[in-house]
């Protein structure tokens, strides 16, 4: 895998990029802001915020912004430039190549991922290439994922959606309430979970008690605290609420997790015999 170019360009002036004769390598591009105009195989496509655009090696291209722009606008884009030969990558692509075009929506986590392979990839001398393609396979895997979720809603549904979701991922452990969740994201009760069961398919309040599960999950794995304790920091009332919910969800007692986790980490730590 190489990854030829990762980053993103501010244009305030106009800019122009010909390969018509055919492009060597596969393109991901998300405008952020503005808006440019993209020929592929001679189908005009034109990106405002939102929007993403595939493409791969051997397809013309040919990129314009600024066209027909006053003296002061700006573009903003979030570009990847790979050439790829792992079996999964194949497999990625093949899925999702009849894209093309698509209103995607800004995804933070997505944007994260894609500021975390510039940085690896920056890393010069010290960029491990085991890294750079577990944090690529991870993009792709997320990118199909928000692919996939979009064909479900549209792109205002799917941003209001993933923005409570983000709230969600930041507040798990607080006291948090349905109407609290849905006032922040400026929607009645009623929308707002219409918009992200749409989206997620299943409710706001299932959506906050699976994330305080998994929280715990993750408590529990590391060790150091109580099951009590847990239950606290993960964001429950008590710890008999929390051990029900957990049995309920997961088929076991938190207990019972803990000792089957206790158990696999110390058969993992035994001396191994002599061959």
């Amino acid at each position: 895998m190489e990854i030829i170019s990762v980053g993103h360009s501010i244009h305030t002036k106009p800019f122009y990029t010909d390969k018509r004769g055919g492009l060597g390598h596969y393109i991901v591009r998300l405008q952020t802001d503005g808006a440019c105009r993209v020929v592929v195989n001679g189908v005009t496509h034109r990106l405002g915020p939102g929007d993403l655009l595939l493409c791969r090696p051997g397809d013309s291209y040919e990129l314009t912004i600024g066209e027909n722009a006053g003296p002061s606008f700006r573009s903003i884009d979030y570009f990847l430039l790979i050439s790829a030969e792992q079996s999964w990558f194949a497999e990625w692509w093949e899925r999702y190549r009849y894209i093309g075009q698509c209103q995607l929506g800004l995804d933070d986590d997505l944007i994260a991922m894609w500021k975390l392979i510039r940085y690896e990839k920056r890393r010069l001398k010290k960029m491990d290439p085991v890294i750079l393609e577990c944090l690529v396979h991870a993009f792709f895997l997320h990118l199909g994922r928000l692919i996939s979720e979009g064909k479900r809603s549209t792109a205002y549904e799917r941003s209001v959606a993933s923005g409570i979701k983000y709230f969600i991922d930041k507040r798990a452990p607080d006291k948090l309430m349905l109407k609290e969740i849905c006032a922040h994201a400026g929607l009645s009760v009623s929308r707002a979970s219409q918009l992200f069961k749409s989206a997620f398919n299943q409710s706001i309040m299932d959506y906050v008690i699976e994330t305080r599960l998994t929280m715990a999950k993750e408590y529990i794995l590391v060790g150091g605290t109580t099951l009590e304790e847990v239950a606290y920091r993960s964001g429950f009332s008590s710890y008999i609420h929390f051990s029900r919910t957990f049995r309920s969800r997961y088929g076991v007692s938190p207990s019972d997790f803990k000792k089957t986790a206790l158990s696999i980490e110390e058969r993992a730590n035994e001396p191994k015999p002599l061959q």
